[in-house]
C-alpha cells in the first residue's frame, strides 16, 4: 500500500477535466482507473466510484471482468439505472447495526432532502427550510430506536423472502411484537450478515416517514407560525414539496431494493433519470447524490467512528474500516455541470474534497467549463 501510495499520488489529488464534447475526456479517465487497477504493491483492487453519463465506462467496466477469476467477477460492475421502484435506494439506510447515521452520513441525509425542497431554479432552500430539514431527520431516527416506537417485524413485507428463510434455518422465533432492530441483531448473532443487512432496510426510516413525522406537534410548535415568501406556511410547504417527491421519483421513495453488493470498482449510469435540457434542476442534482451514495458511501468510514457504532458490531466494522483505510479510492463524476449549481450536491462532494487526502480519496470531476466547478474544489486545486 505504501508503494501505491509513491507510485500514484493523484489518489490523493483533486482534478477537474474540462474540454468541449468529443476531447477524450472519457477515455482519458477510463486508462487513468485501469492504471489504478494495475498498480504495483495495492493488496486489492482499489475502490473506484464512477458516476457516468451514458457507457463510457462500461467497457472499462467488461475488461476488468473479464480478467478477473470467475469468483471475483462481481467486483467490477457497471448499472445501468433508471426511475423506478427496482432501482430505489433509500437515503436514510445506515451502517449494519446502527440505530443512527454516523460520520458523513448525516450529511448526505440532509443534502438529498435538501435538494428535494429546492425549487428548481434556485441554488438552496428557502430560509427555514434546513432546520426543518434536520430536525425531521434527527426525530425520524430518535422515533424508529429500541426505545421508542421501532418497526414491527411483518412477513408480509415485499422482498423479505430471503430474510424469512435465514430465520427458519436458524430458528429464530419470532411474534407480533418483534421488530426490525430484534430481527436484524439476532440474524448479525448467527453471523447471517447479509440477511441481516436486508432486515436493516425494514427498520431504518424512509423519505414517507419523514413527511409523516413533520406533521407532529414538536414541529408545529418550532416552525407552525413561519411561511414562505408566498405565504405558504412552511410546514405545508415541506410536506407538500416532499410528498411530490415520493410521487415523481420512486427512486427515493420507499424501502432500498437496490445494492451493489460486494463491488469494489462500480460505474452508476444515470443518462435515463438525468433532465439533459434543464442542467443543474432539483432531479439531476438527486441523480448525481444517489449515484455517489451508491457506489461511494463507504469510503468515508474511519476508525474514529467505532464508538458510535453498537458495541455488538465494532469488531466487525473495525476489520472493514481497517481495509477501507488502506484501499486506494477514487471518485469520478462526469458531466458535473449537469447538477451543478445546487448547493446540496455541492456540499456533498465538498465533503470527499475536504476529507480525500486523509483517507487516500481521489476526486475527479469532469465538464465543459472551468466555472461549472465548486469554487472550494478550484480553491483546493490552487493550494
Amino acid at each position: 500500500s505504501t508503494q501505491a501510495k509513491t507510485l500514484f499520488p493523484y489518489t490523493t489529488l483533486f482534478r477537474s477535466i474540462f474540454a468541449k464534447p468529443g476531447s477524450g475526456k472519457s477515455v482519458l479517465m477510463n486508462v487513468t482507473n485501469l492504471a489504478l487497477c494495475l498498480a504495483p504493491g495495492i493488496p486489492r483492487l482499489p475502490r473506484i466510484g464512477i458516476v457516468d453519463i451514458g457507457p463510457s465506462s462500461s467497457g472499462l467496466i467488461s475488461l476488468l471482468k473479464e480478467s478477473l477469476p470467475l469468483d471475483k467477477k462481481h467486483l467490477a460492475q457497471y448499472y445501468r439505472i433508471r426511475m423506478t421502484e427496482e432501482y430505489c435506494v433509500n437515503p436514510f439506510d445506515t451502517q449494519l447495526g446502527c440505530r443512527y447515521p454516523i460520520g458523513e452520513e448525516r450529511s448526505f441525509m440532509a443534502n438529498a432532502v435538501r435538494t428535494l425542497v429546492t425549487i428548481d431554479g434556485m441554488s438552496k432552500p428557502i430560509e427555514g427550510m434546513s432546520g426543518l430539514v434536520d430536525m425531521a431527520i434527527e426525530e425520524s431516527f430518535k422515533k424508529f430506536a429500541d426505545d421508542k416506537a421501532p418497526k414491527r417485524f411483518s412477513a408480509n413485507e415485499r422482498g423479505v423472502e430471503l430474510i424469512i428463510k435465514a430465520l427458519g434455518d436458524y430458528g429464530i422465533r419470532t411474534d407480533e411484537r418483534t421488530t426490525w432492530w430484534e430481527v436484524v441483531d439476532a440474524l448479525f448473532e448467527v453471523g447471517a450478515v447479509h440477511e441481516a443487512m436486508l432486515a436493516q432496510r425494514y427498520a431504518v426510516p424512509t423519505l414517507i416517514d419523514i413527511v409523516s413525522i413533520s406533521r407532529e406537534q414538536q414541529f408545529e410548535d418550532l416552525y407552525g407560525k413561519k411561511s414562505t415568501e408566498d405565504g405558504e406556511p412552511l410546514l405545508q410547504a415541506f410536506s407538500r414539496m416532499l410528498s411530490e417527491a415520493v410521487r415523481k421519483y420512486p427512486i427515493i421513495a420507499g424501502v432500498t431494493r437496490f445494492d451493489i453488493g460486494d463491488a469494489r470498482i462500480v460505474a452508476i449510469d444515470i443518462e435515463s433519470i438525468v433532465d439533459r435540457q434543464n442542467h443543474g434542476c432539483q432531479q439531476n442534482a438527486l441523480a448525481y447524490l444517489l449515484a455517489m451514495h451508491l457506489s461511494c458511501r463507504h469510503f468515508l468510514l474511519k476508525k474514529e467512528l467505532l464508538p458510535s457504532i453498537p458495541a455488538k458490531y465494532r469488531a466487525y466494522h473495525e476489520k472493514r474500516i481497517l481495509e477501507i483505510k488502506e484501499d486506494l479510492k477514487h471518485i469520478q463524476i462526469d458531466e458535473y455541470h449537469r447538477g451543478s449549481g445546487v448547493e446540496s450536491l455541492q456540499k456533498n462532494v465538498d465533503v470527499y474534497i475536504r476529507e480525500g487526502g486523509k483517507n487516500q480519496i481521489g476526486v475527479t470531476l469532469i465538464s465543459q467549463h472551468v466555472k461549472d466547478f465548486p469554487p472550494t474544489f478550484n480553491e483546493i486545486g490552487r493550494a
